[in-house]
């Protein structure tokens, strides 16, 4: 891919033949108004021009390490299914 899309930021990575539009950063607030996951969403483009969407997520845990392991467990299953109602495919490990 050696045109710049219309969406791309114009970053570093062009000149590698990734392709990379400006991050669209979200947040979650919990009932007291203190943030309890942010996230970003980034629309790139390999070099070969396929087009993905790269999500960065950070969920707050609880204390714990049982309670954040329970807490993971969920996030992966609803991790897991959203991306097999995208179309994708992932492998258990």
């Amino acid at each position: 891919m050696s045109r710049h899309p219309e969406w791309c930021a114009l970053g570093a990575g062009c000149a590698l033949g990734e392709h990379r539009a400006a991050p669209v950063a979200v947040m979650a607030l919990g009932s007291a108004g203190v943030p309890i996951a942010t996230g970003e969403l980034t629309r790139v483009a390999d070099p070969a021009g396929r087009e993905l969407a790269e999500i960065r997520l950070r969920v707050a845990l609880p204390p714990g390490d049982e309670a954040a392991l329970v807490h993971l467990t969920a996030a992966l299953a609803e991790l897991r299914a959203v991306v097999d109602r995208l179309g994708g495919r992932h492998e258990a490990r």
